[in-house]
């Protein structure tokens, strides 16, 4: 499979629940989307989710990379050496995890595609759902526990509890959680 054209684009999605985190407020997210076609038509897809406080990464140095490195190195690349090629995607993106997640997505895209299998299948997996979490923001208490009942009454039972503004509080709410009968 060659890769006969790429295509990046930049999305900036408004959240339909903004959320917080210890470094900032949230109420939409810039995701870097990348297409990639091979000769024979397959499209594949790969997404960057830059959060300059976590990856060092903002989408303009997400979608910069797209351009000085992994289009240079995907067109015309022959996926029939996909290690090579992620191998040389790492050397020019070693600070870059996104820019770098981004293009290996898309290259497992298409490879599932090629072998007709789903991604998951692909890479060995068995099984037909797996258990996910949901993110509950940094809020105050009470509200943190309203929404993790909200979340466990729609069937989640992984809950990311945000914190890290005041240890003694992060505490009090996990053991607040804890306390929950419905968990």
């Amino acid at each position: 499979m060659i890769i006969h054209r790429l295509d990046s684009f930049v999305l900036n999605l408004t959240l339909r629940e903004p959320y917080s985190v210890a470094y900032g407020d949230f109420h939409h997210i810039t995701n870097v989307f990348l297409r990639v076609e091979t000769e024979d038509g397959r499209v594949g897809w790969g997404c960057g989710a830059p959060d300059e406080a976590v990856t060092g990464e903002t989408a303009g140095g997400v979608f910069e990379a797209f351009s000085k490195s992994i289009e240079p190195l995907l067109h015309r690349a022959n996926l029939r050496h996909f290690i090579a090629i992620n191998e040389e995607l790492r050397a020019h993106l070693k600070k870059q995890p996104s820019a770098h997640a981004m293009a290996d997505m898309a290259i497992y895209d298409l490879l599932s595609q090629r072998a007709n299998l789903p991604l998951y299948q692909w890479l060995g997996g068995f099984r037909r759902s797996m258990a996910t979490s949901i993110t509950v923001g940094l809020m105050p208490m009470a509200e943190t526990v309203d929404k993790a009942l909200e979340y466990l009454g729609r069937g989640f039972r992984i809950l990311k509890i945000k914190g890290g503004l005041n240890v003694d509080e992060d505490i009090e709410r996990i053991r607040m959680l804890l306390g929950v009968e419905r968990w």
